[in-house]
């Protein structure tokens, strides 16, 4: 997996691709809670890399990567010829237009959470937000604790934080981060992002959290599922 993406890029392109692979359309984060997904560059920035081009203006930018399963990563890399860069480009529209229908069609939103690996990026998404939620994927006494004081943290830090200074925000921001070596420590990843809902008809920030056993940098889950 590149590990030059931009972060919004790789957002991008996981989201819009459905976390499956454009070519077989496998599921890439579903095998044993593996990710299996590659960030494939369409053409390499390495002059004896496949499909390289010279004077791209940004070659770790959204629309210069494609997301592939390892075995059709390496197939499109080793057969240059088979896969040429308007090929490539043709496979990731067709298979994002193919998401966008199917996911029209079944009335369903999904959305694509990052890893969160430290208490300071949780707490920078949940300062600011209006209102929260968490996901819980297994059900089991341990994470029911975990997830029970999580939110009442949470609820704390959006109720206070206008009358919060920065040393306040510092402290609770490393009790957010206990919180996420915790998990980590027991092979659960903590999963998060921020999106706008609609509240008494003010649209407000959310902030949505999902605890899943899981390492992979990213997951994919159906937006209804978000909810407590």
């Amino acid at each position: 997996m590149s590990s030059n993406i931009k972060d919004f890029a790789r957002k991008k392109l996981w989201a819009l691709s459905a976390g499956r692979c454009a070519i077989c359309k496998t599921e890439l984060t579903g095998i044993n809670k593996v990710n299996i997904g590659q960030e494939c560059h369409i053409i390499s920035p390495k002059p004896l890399g496949p499909r390289y081009m010279p004077d791209i203006d940004d070659y770790n930018d959204y629309d210069n990567f494609i997301l592939l399963c390892a075995n059709h990563h390496r197939e499109i890399d080793t057969n240059v010829n088979s896969y040429s860069v308007d090929k490539l480009k043709q496979i990731k529209k067709e298979h994002e237009q193919s998401v966008a229908k199917r996911l029209k069609e079944e009335s369903k939103a999904f959305d694509v959470l990052a890893k969160v690996d430290s208490g300071e990026t949780l707490g920078n998404m949940v300062f600011g937000s209006h209102s929260w939620s968490i996901f819980k994927e297994i059900n089991n006494p341990f994470i029911e604790r975990i997830s029970i004081e999580l939110d009442e943290l949470i609820r704390n830090m959006i109720d206070l934080q206008e009358n919060l200074d920065l040393q306040d925000k510092m402290e609770l921001n490393k009790q957010l981060n206990d919180y996420v070596k915790t998990l980590d420590e027991h092979n659960l990843g903590l999963y998060a992002d921020v999106t706008k809902k609609e509240i008494c008809g003010l649209e407000v920030s959310s902030v949505n959290i999902s605890i899943l056993e899981s390492k992979s940098n990213f997951c994919l889950i159906e937006r209804n599922l978000l909810t407590i």
